[in-house]
């Protein structure tokens, strides 16, 4: 089985006509990872999530190779929207400014 719960907050997207790729960072302990998201039929997501906003994000996992590199990114299947806009999680945030993530 391939499947994927993801829950993290917005830092990036890129979008176009029929796919948006989102990254979301995901607390993993201590560390944090950064994830990218293919979203297909993003309509809807174009039109309420934002960078900043926490999702979580039901997919599955696919692998593409270019010149023997190897991205690993997960499509979604499904995306709810967590949490209260208002909060913000502070080590998130901190951490991003402090590495610079771009």
């Amino acid at each position: 089985m391939n499947e994927v719960i993801l829950a993290g907050k917005i830092i990036r997207e890129k979008r176009l006509d029929k796919v948006t790729y989102c990254t979301i960072c995901v607390r993993t302990g201590k560390e944090y990872e950064y994830i990218t998201v293919v979203i297909f039929n993003n309509q809807f997501y174009n039109k309420y999530w934002y960078n900043g906003k926490w999702i979580m994000v039901r997919g599955h996992i696919h692998i593409n190779q270019k010149d023997n590199v190897y991205e690993t990114e997960i499509v979604a299947d499904e995306l709810s929207f967590i949490g209260d806009p208002s909060e913000a999680d502070t080590y998130v945030s901190d951490y991003y400014k402090e590495h610079q993530i771009s």
